[in-house]
């Protein structure tokens, strides 16, 4: 069964808050699809074949924009058209179903994989993938296709609807730690405080992850929800937005205390050490560099000899930081040039140069920005996909 014409009509005109009434029981596609009784549209499949045919299709599960409704449906229409808001009735029975409960969890899974990620069934923690090579890959994917931060906000708030709250804490709590602790992620950074983390249900959840947010902040970020941070892009209070307890035995309760978690369960290595260590290097013979070139100059300006500033002591050049990996420093932006071997500090400028953009170029999460990136082009920063630091770029994709 379709959407009605007068709900498609109310979408296609531009209302945020078209959805189904709250008492209707006629429309259920949501509740049919997750049966495995029907297909997606367009250009779909049944749930159970996208989860045995499409896990691991990274080109077809970025490219493709008119699955993700049906995967993570919403009580709002999605750009999809062909899907169908969800019902209440259907996020009820769906709820109740242990079955419909395992395909979403594969749903889920399906998607963390494509993000570099896991969930471990057996607790509900997320961590990275195993693969350090595929967490790499796909993070560099996650800091430059911005259309799945909206996927993000989406997965979050049909896991809440669907009795998942417990597993969208701990998924909010392995993005937090990547984009503000690790800094691997650090382009969701505004997405992550402005519209994941009001997705969660109980203000005091909100609060624990708003915290978590300023102990690792680098730039010692307070969040303020009352005016700046704000509570997400939910259209009002209704039945979606309300916490919803695991009604499945077993499963937690509306008394359950999640715990935001320091740790970051990750992989054996950092997928980015070896850029890190490139990064570092490059950076530090070319900052040598410029101080000979600046000390040895001949003059045009009275003898004397130009001022240097050091990049070197940037607060905003944060590297990787983590306790679970002894040998790094948690203050290695600040590079002793004598502890730096292995580089010819006699190559030229151009050559330091071309090393360090080749790297910036390559790390997405970690190119080196200054105090100004946010008012300078590509070309000015020298970066190769260049985006602004600050402001939402949560405003177009597939949801």
């Amino acid at each position: 069964t379709k959407p009605s014409l007068s709900h498609l009509f109310s979408r296609k005109m531009g209302n945020k808050s078209s959805s189904l009434p709250e008492d209707d029981e006629i429309h259920k596609d949501n509740l049919h699809f997750y049966q495995n009784k029907i297909e997606s549209h367009p250009n779909g499949n049944f749930i159970d074949a996208i989860h045995s045919k499409w896990f691991g299709d990274y080109y077809l599960l970025e490219a493709h924009h008119s699955y993700i409704q049906w995967v993570f449906p919403l009580r709002e229409t999605g750009l999809n058209w062909s899907s169908q808001a969800l019902s209440k009735h259907e996020a009820n029975t769906m709820r109740n179903s242990v079955e419909i409960r395992k395909r979403l969890l594969k749903s889920l899974s399906m998607m963390l994989d494509f993000y570099g990620m896991h969930l471990d069934e057996a607790t509900n923690k997320i961590m990275r993938a195993k693969d350090e090579a595929h967490v790499a890959k796909q993070y560099q994917l996650l800091n430059r296709s911005f259309h799945n931060y909206l996927r993000i906000t989406r997965i979050l708030k049909s896991l809440g609807i669907l009795g998942c709250e417990d597993i969208k804490f701990e998924f909010l709590n392995h993005l937090i730690l990547e984009t503000f602790k690790s800094r691997n992620l650090c382009r969701a950074e505004d997405s992550c405080i402005r519209f994941w983390i009001p997705t969660l249900r109980r203000r005091e959840d909100v609060v624990k992850m708003d915290k978590l947010v300023e102990k690792f902040s680098h730039q010692g970020r307070v969040i303020n929800r009352n005016f700046r941070d704000g509570w997400g892009d939910e259209d009002g209070e209704n039945w979606s937005t309300q916490f919803y307890p695991d009604e499945l035995e077993g499963h937690y309760t509306e008394q359950t205390l999640f715990e935001a978690r320091d740790n970051i369960l990750v992989a054996d290595k950092d997928p980015y050490a070896e850029l890190r260590k490139r990064y570092q290097n490059a950076k530090s013979n070319y900052l040598s560099s410029l101080r000979e070139s600046n000390i040895g100059a001949s003059t045009g300006n009275g003898g004397r000899v130009r001022e240097f500033v050091d990049l070197s002591d940037d607060d905003d050049n944060s590297s990787y930081n983590s306790d679970v990996y002894e040998d790094d420093d948690e203050d290695n932006d600040d590079i002793d040039e004598d502890e730096v071997d292995g580089e010819d500090d006699e190559q030229d400028e151009e050559e330091l140069g071309e090393e360090i953009e080749e790297v910036d170029s390559s790390m997405y999460s970690l190119s080196l920005r200054d105090e100004t990136s946010e008012s300078l082009s590509p070309g000015e920063t020298g970066l190769s996909s260049w985006v602004p630091t600050s402001g939402s770029t949560e405003k177009k994709g597939d949801i």
